[in-house]
């Protein structure tokens, strides 16, 4: 796993999403960032690259990296 120092915009906004629910579904999450949904699922999949989100079934949450950072 690498940890970059700083993330996009729309990253941050997923990751902020993200604080304040358990977890979140595709849908719900791109509302958040008002980017097209090949954007916005580029956004994510480096989310989850970096190790701050993981998809567990159909549902994406912090991980313990991911609450730290979004802190």
């Amino acid at each position: 796993m690498s940890y970059e120092s700083t993330i996009h915009e729309a990253q941050g906004a997923i990751l902020h999403s993200l604080l304040f629910a358990p977890s979140a579904g595709f849908a719900e999450l791109q509302k958040s960032t008002n980017l097209t949904s090949d954007h916005f699922t580029f956004h994510l999949k480096k989310l989850v690259e970096s190790g701050y989100v993981e998809k567990a079934d159909d549902h994406y949450r912090l991980t313990f990296a991911g609450k730290e950072y979004a802190n």
